[in-house]
């Protein structure tokens, strides 16, 4: 429940960006929710995942998964759309990494990404408390402006920037990043390779 408005949100933006049966590659997919959502919309999707256990959750739900970390050898097949939910924040080579989401993207294709908006009001109130700051695990935080100029960086344009705020059971908190949408703590990035520079 808690991340199903992030995940419609995602879904909305693919909707409007890409037309029914376009391919599309998510990296991170985990037992395959976005997948399943994107398959009921007439994409066809294929993920990747990390997480052994993960990755069988979703081939047993009949999801097309490759265990394994991104990019996989030999892997050369190129999307009209390449997805990251929560990913790039676990990435230490951000260099290497964008640079094959790049080639695997086709011409004009598009990057979906959803990250942690560390400046939201969330973040800045729990601070350590906050279910993101996790160290171990974590090598960057994001902002809209740091995202826009990685993916420029990489031969991505900005298309799209939307917010969203994780379900935190009706907290007054949540409520009121609604009425100021840089105060949520999700950012939506829709981003097109950008193939005139």
């Amino acid at each position: 429940r808690q991340w199903r408005k992030s995940v419609e949100l995602q879904i909305s933006q693919v909707n409007k960006y890409l037309k029914n049966g376009s391919t599309i590659l998510e990296i991170g997919c985990g037992a395959g929710l976005t997948l399943i959502e994107l398959g009921k919309n007439g994409y066809k999707a294929k993920g990747i995942e990390p997480s052994k256990s993960a990755a069988l959750t979703a081939k047993d739900n009949g999801l097309e998964v490759i265990n394994g970390y991104f990019p996989i050898r030999n892997d050369i097949q190129k999307y009209d759309g390449v997805l990251l939910c929560q990913v790039m924040e676990h990435v230490e080579n951000l260099d290497r990494f964008l640079k094959e989401i790049r080639k695997h993207t086709n011409k004009n294709g598009l990057l979906f990404l959803t990250q942690t908006n560390y400046l939201g009001l969330i973040p800045s109130l729990f601070k350590s408390r906050w279910y993101a700051w996790v160290p171990e695990q974590h090598f960057w935080h994001f902002t809209e402006m740091s995202i826009e100029k990685l993916l420029n960086k990489y031969g991505y344009k900005l298309v799209e920037i939307r917010y969203s705020t994780l379900d935190y059971s009706n907290s007054p908190l949540s409520l009121i990043t609604e009425l100021i949408p840089r105060w949520c703590d999700q950012i939506h990035v829709v981003a097109r390779r950008n193939d005139k520079s």
